[in-house]
């Protein structure tokens, strides 16, 4: 299972895992979003692969999330690159984080290491396989 609405894969979506980061959500607003700040610096980035590079605009994970924390859907999974491992908990925000589209541009300009754009960089809908879709509850007061 990937990420769908009704079997049609997200334009765009943001994902992390340890080693790598995939684009992927929405484009809507023509506001800079401050989450995606460091996009101007991508060409002096892609410029350094293996040189040290030092930010004037550090940036976390916690930039790319909402602010509620509280609406989403969640479900065990598995990676959506090869070998395609399973293991992989997926939260999916309910509110998506909209990114302008001069900001998206740039992040769909960026090379992989075989020199192809980071585009449809997603792989068809996977069954279910009798996995369990959890939806929270909204709560503002989820206890850990």
């Amino acid at each position: 299972m990937d990420n769908f609405t009704e079997g049609t894969p997200w334009k765009d979506t943001l994902y992390t895992t340890p080693k790598t980061t995939q684009t992927l959500k929405t484009l809507k607003t023509s506001i800079p979003s401050p989450a995606f700040s460091f996009v101007h610096e991508i060409e002096m980035v892609a410029r350094r692969i293996n040189k040290s590079l030092v930010s004037n605009n550090p940036i976390t994970l916690a930039d790319f999330l909402p602010q509620n924390l509280n609406d989403f859907y969640r479900y065990n999974g598995s990676l959506t690159t090869p070998n395609c491992n399973e293991g992989v908990m997926w939260t999916i925000f309910k509110k998506p984080q909209n990114i302008p589209a001069s900001q998206y541009k740039k992040l769909v300009d960026i090379l992989d290491e075989k020199g192809d754009r980071l585009r449809s960089n997603y792989r068809d809908p996977q069954a279910v396989n009798r996995r369990t879709v959890w939806e929270s509850c909204g709560n503002d007061n989820i206890y850990y």
